[in-house]
């Protein structure tokens, strides 16, 4: 699954480990009709196999399943799948707990019974926004890479690569700025202020690839 397509929820995968059926059933009625594609495990085991299978940019994980420790899952498959954004899911929420989450990987957690769905909703998709912003970036990157080790090119194909990277540059610093007015929102102001501060750290390092204006 191409992660470029994650904030936009066309057949996005969204893995969901609960041992709860009633739970799984919650998020596949509350995230099918927006589009997602969900993905339902009732352990880790299984969990971990669909990790694998489908490379999902997000993934909602009990803190506590039958056969492993959804914190101990999470800080796995987040050495295996770094791409992937987890959000822990626990009934009983605290301080210690969601630092911890914090530091295993996740990006966010959730407390349920769940009484507030919006809620529920503007953070998984603060979590695919987060992925899709990595994406971005990186494939950035890697196009960088490739020209500048590349083979020395004929002027004028090389004229044409630059205004080519110029413009991915551009349309990165353009899809970077629009997390800036986002410092406030849900989930809540202190990982938004993280999302923001790579935004602008990875602003300010492209503009400086930029050519000066009339070249390229």
């Amino acid at each position: 699954m191409a992660a470029s397509e994650a904030s936009t929820g066309s057949s996005t995968p969204i893995l969901i480990i609960d041992d709860e059926e009633v739970v799984r059933l919650l998020f596949q009625s509350l995230l099918e009709p927006e589009g997602y594609r969900v993905l339902l495990a009732e352990t880790g085991r299984q969990g971990a196999q669909l990790l694998d299978q489908h490379r999902p940019p997000l993934a909602l994980v009990d803190k506590n399943l039958p056969d492993v420790s959804g914190l101990e899952l999470i800080a796995q498959q987040k050495t295996r799948h770094p791409d992937t954004e987890f959000i822990v899911i626990t009934g009983y929420a605290s301080l210690d707990s969601a630092v911890k989450a914090l530091e295993m990987g996740a990006f966010s957690y959730l407390t349920k019974p769940f009484s507030d769905m919006d809620m529920v909703m503007d953070r998984i998709r603060a979590a695919l926004e987060v992925n899709h912003l990595r994406f971005e970036t990186s494939q950035l990157r890697d196009r960088l890479t490739t020209l500048s080790a590349g083979p020395p090119q004929p002027e004028a194909v090389a004229q044409g690569a630059g205004a080519q990277i110029g413009a991915q540059i551009q349309h990165t610093i353009e899809f970077l700025q629009s997390f800036l007015d986002k410092r406030d929102l849900p989930p809540s102001a202190s990982l938004w202020a993280r999302t923001v501060d790579m935004a602008e750290e990875e602003i300010r390092r492209l503009k400086g690839l930029l050519p000066p204006r009339g070249q390229g």
